[in-house]
């Protein structure tokens, strides 16, 4: 009988809390997924917004890096090779490298996907804070 309480007892203190807890967060998160997932994307563009700034001033058809042996070109600064590459990984084969949509969206992409160090200018913003 005493054994019988006590697990009781055990039950009550920490197995029911720790399930309804779980299933408050769980339940809490549903509620809130739609605003948690906007403000994250409110977020990237803003990253995308100061990348592009950063890298060229808004400017499409600006060259930079001319002279290194590949050259960055657009309004996110990305060499031709990078953005065949990221192209590849990301499954998106059909974008051009001179298109400034195109170049946005591979910078999305890249942000959402870890990639977002292989441009200088998210290194330095980040290292300031400023991401």
């Amino acid at each position: 009988m005493i054994k019988s309480i006590c697990i009781l007892i055990f039950c009550l203190v920490f197995i029911i809390p720790t399930i309804v807890s779980n299933a408050f967060i769980k339940l809490n998160y549903e509620n809130y997924k739609y605003e948690i997932e906007k403000l994250n994307k409110e977020k990237t563009e803003v990253i995308i917004r100061k990348i592009i700034q950063c890298e060229s001033e808004g400017k499409e058809d600006v060259w930079g890096d001319k002279n290194y042996i590949y050259p960055a070109y657009g309004i996110t600064q990305i060499q031709n090779r990078t953005f065949l590459w990221l192209s590849d990984i990301s499954g998106k084969k059909n974008l051009k490298w001179k298109n400034p949509k195109h170049q946005i969206e591979l910078l999305k992409w890249a942000l959402l996907n870890g990639q977002g160090d292989l441009w200088t200018c998210f290194r330095v913003l980040s290292k300031k804070g400023e991401l």
